[in-house]
């Protein structure tokens, strides 16, 4: 299947402007481009001063990947997005997708799936964060756990997630029935397997 926009691998969008050449009215073509050998005139700097830095586009494709401890380069996380919008940031970027279907990484690994209306995420803090009809699947640490809200935050380099507004946290032990757990706040430590939940 052919993508809209082309897999960006963790670096900037930054935007080149190429040069402008405007047309002049009541002009002749000969007289609305420079002469030869010479150079078309640079646009001046107030032109160019609004410039965002920004892509947007659809049918994203998205591997976002981070340095672990030992400074490893591994996968954070592997989204498919309906449309996005990519920024700079002064070291960095940020992005935000629109209806959202992804892979979640820890340490490299697959941990999780996730479904959210809106995905952000930038280079600087380097945490995921989901929101609207957020659902994520956990895969792994304990595997057929499920936890949904309207929010879901996710720290790769910690392995922590944090769930709030209507959250849900369902897990499904191998033997036994589904046990399900509401709250007003609930943090999911895949690293060490913990869940707690809150009721503020």
């Amino acid at each position: 299947m052919t993508r809209g926009v082309p897999i960006l691998k963790g670096i900037g969008a930054t935007l080149f402007v190429l040069g402008v050449v405007g047309c002049h009215p009541g002009g002749s073509p000969s007289q609305s481009r420079p002469n030869p050998g010479t150079m078309a005139q640079a646009p001046e700097e107030d032109e160019t001063k609004n410039l965002t830095g920004e892509v947007k586009g659809t049918n994203w494709h998205i591997p976002w990947t981070i340095r672990d401890a030992k400074g490893k380069t591994v996968p954070a996380l592997i989204a498919d997005a309906r449309k996005g919008e990519m920024n700079n940031l002064d070291d960095g970027y940020a992005m935000h997708l629109h209806g959202v279907q992804a892979e979640l990484f820890q340490e490299g690994v697959h941990a999780a799936d996730i479904v959210a209306e809106e995905v952000d995420a930038n280079s600087e803090e380097k945490i995921i964060v989901g929101t609207g009809g957020v659902r994520v699947s956990s895969l792994t640490n304990p595997p057929d756990t499920v936890i949904t809200a309207d929010k879901i935050t996710w720290d790769p380099q910690t392995a922590r997630m944090v769930a709030v507004g209507h959250a849900l946290v369902t897990q499904r032990p191998p033997k036994g029935v589904p046990i399900t757990q509401t709250g007003g706040r609930i943090t999911f430590d895949t690293k060490f397997q913990k869940i707690k939940v809150e009721a503020l």
